[in-house]
């Protein structure tokens, strides 16, 4: 059974009925737009209400004026095609989640969504009620939970004892806890955000880590003795977990 969705209006009373979950539903073909409006209508245990537009430009009006719980997108309009058009949503509101719709049933366009920041990705014409519902409520649960990871992540990083990083799909450093830099003998002056951390691992896998987003499950994945490179000229084998997270440039690799 699909665990239940926290009430979407915290701040109504104990009792009190929550609002229905709002779509921005973004679909420049008419039928499709209906089919999938009455896929989700048909859900009886969770209510949504679905607003529906037809272009990217119309959609970063609404985006303006009006809150969403999630965004239901096509990823090819009339005036945005691919990957722009996730990029332009999530810019415009990067605390939305998208569910990516494509009529092309195509496996590299359906991992680039995800890479990008995507929370689910679906193929129109073999999409039915539940599995439309199951994408919209796990993608706002996704969200959420990573959202609040984040909101302590600032206590984490004022922890000495904690070894804890993140790196975007290039690899290059995005925030990291203080004693990382400590454990490999930099100066507290030296920040080491923006550079790779490619820079800081030995050879020979130097190469292959950290590893593509792709290729990490959603259990992550676990290294054993990866070595890297103190200032003094000596090195620090490390065993890291990796798992993937939600990040404002879309998804990134966390390490501890």
């Amino acid at each position: 059974p699909l665990p239940p969705l926290p009430t979407p209006n915290p701040s109504d009373s104990p009792g009190a009925p929550s609002r229905p979950f709002s779509i921005l539903l973004i679909e420049d073909n008419p039928i499709d737009a209906k089919i999938i409006t009455a896929m989700i209508n048909k859900s009886t245990d969770v209510l949504f209400s679905v607003d529906h537009v037809s272009s990217l430009e119309a959609a970063e009006r609404r985006l303006s004026t009006n809150i969403y719980d999630v965004i239901l997108s096509d990823l090819t309009l009339p005036d945005s095609s691919g990957v722009e058009t996730l990029e332009r949503l999530l810019t415009k509101a990067p605390h939305i989640p998208v569910v990516a719709l494509t009529g092309v049933e195509d496996e590299t366009v359906a991992m680039t969504a995800l890479e990008r920041g995507a929370q689910d990705y679906l193929t129109k014409g073999k999409i039915d009620t539940n599995s439309l519902v199951r994408a919209v409520r796990f993608a706002i649960r996704r969200l959420r939970a990573s959202e609040d990871f984040w909101s302590r992540f600032n206590d984490i990083l004022q922890n000495d004892e904690d070894l804890t990083m993140v790196v975007d799909k290039e690899g290059t450093l995005l925030t990291l806890t203080n004693a990382i830099p400590r454990l490999l003998g930099f100066p507290v002056s030296v920040s080491l955000v923006g550079r790779s951390l490619r820079d800081l691992v030995l050879q020979p896998v130097q190469a292959s880590f950290p590893p593509q987003v792709a290729t990490i499950p959603p259990e992550g994945l676990h290294f054993q003795s990866i070595p890297f490179a103190r200032q003094d000229g000596g090195q620090i084998a490390l065993d890291i977990h990796v798992s993937t997270t939600a990040w404002q440039s879309g998804t990134a690799v966390h390490m501890v």
